[in-house]
């Protein structure tokens, strides 16, 4: 793979779902940087969910993984994923690693950015729920990731001060937006087609009151997730309107709890759904009902309000907006909330001011590409449309 390079190198890291939507409108940004070289590295940690992610955007890794296999625990993953990301990045020997969120491969890649002395970028860095327990590993991972990276590429105000108080250096922080509205951007204006037939048929019922249901942190496995699905099975109960768009995560610690909502005739259970359709989903749902954390940045481009499955959120920006509201996992408390909610709905045609996305502005990307570019070359930036140092 080694090969005489004039310009500065980066190897971005991806492994997940989000991470792929987030960084692929990065790794494009980069390509119109004709100053620096990148090389796309794949794990494969969500191989089978990444396959069928993108409309309008290409994902096409130089370097993949199969990290993957049954059964394996965090141990074995990061163990794997740093053993094979040493030995691509001794061989490419580059100047800057980026890695982007939370997850099993930007820690991994962090690490082995720190044992080569290589200088790490973080995409999405200063997320905090202040609790190294929820969300579980991924509040220890972002955590950890920040105390090595270099370049810090905080989405907000509130993750830069984040950052802050920990003690990186201004200087290291940017606050350049969340990139997932970038790739909104790209992507929903190309989402016309639903792809799962139950999910279309679903859709149409244009007087009922779509809720869509995601749920599967581990934090939530056991007795939270049996109080959600009460929850949820007494709001069919109490409005008749409400029907149900779930899911299911195919964990089986979630997939066997699960079993039983199927005999609700308005609790409608899926398989996972392609990103288009998850986005056309977003498109025609009241509310959304939410134990994740990325589905809590792209509902406000749509209009929705977010009622949080968890006791904390890293995402504050929503619930000081007012389109996000944590409620736990108490079952009485999630079933009012989501009344309450459903009561207020209004579409986004029907709204006198349309809503802004809190998280970004859907110019992260180039700015972050440009911010690189220039500490890796010396030379001005280009981009001027941005906060920080």
């Amino acid at each position: 793979m080694t090969s005489e390079r004039k310009n500065p190198h980066i190897v971005v890291v991806v492994g997940t779902r989000p991470e792929v939507l987030k960084l692929i409108p990065v790794i494009d940004a980069l390509k119109e940087q004709k100053s620096v070289q990148s090389t796309l590295v794949f794990t494969g940690q969500h191989d089978s969910l990444v396959s069928d992610t993108i409309h309008g955007m290409t994902f096409d890794p130089d370097v993949s993984l199969n990290l993957m296999s049954q059964d394996q625990s965090l141990y074995d993953l990061v163990n794997k994923c740093m053993l094979q990301l040493k030995e691509i990045v001794q061989d490419l020997r580059p100047q800057c690693i980026m890695v982007q969120g939370d997850t099993a491969t930007a820690f991994a890649a962090s690490m082995v950015a720190f044992m080569e002395g290589i200088p790490l970028a973080h995409v999405e860095a200063g997320l905090r729920s202040h609790n190294k327990k929820e969300p579980f590993p991924e509040e220890g991972y972002r955590r950890l990731i920040d105390v090595l990276a270099n370049f810090h590429f905080a989405p907000t105000g509130m993750s830069a001060q984040n950052l802050r108080r920990e003690g990186v250096p201004k200087e290291n922080i940017y606050i350049t937006g969340n990139t997932i509205v970038d790739a909104l951007n790209t992507i929903v204006p190309q989402c016309r087609t639903v792809q799962n037939p139950e999910l279309s048929s679903l859709l149409e019922k244009s007087q009922s009151k779509l809720v869509l249901l995601t749920a599967h942190r581990r934090e939530s496995f056991g007795e939270p997730l049996d109080n959600i699905f009460e929850a949820v099975k007494n709001l069919t109960l109490m409005d008749p309107e409400v029907e149900i768009i779930y899911p299911v995560h195919p964990n089986p610690n979630v997939s066997e709890r699960s079993k039983d909502l199927r005999s609700h005739d308005r609790i409608h259970l899926l398989d996972p759904l392609s990103y288009e359709d998850l986005l056309l989903t977003l498109q025609h749902v009241h509310l959304v009902l939410t134990d994740s954390g990325g589905i809590q940045e792209e509902a406000p481009s749509f209009g929705l309000h977010t009622i949080v499955l968890r006791n904390n959120t890293e995402r504050q920006e929503g619930v000081a907006a007012g389109i996000a509201t944590i409620v736990g996992t108490d079952k009485e408390l999630i079933t009012t909330t989501a009344l309450q909610k459903l009561k207020a709905y209004q579409p986004v045609s029907e709204m006198f001011d349309v809503p802004v996305n809190p998280y970004g502005d859907g110019k992260a990307s180039r700015r972050i590409a440009d911010i690189v570019a220039s500490k890796l070359t010396g030379s001005p930036r280009s981009t001027r449309d941005w906060c920080g140092p």
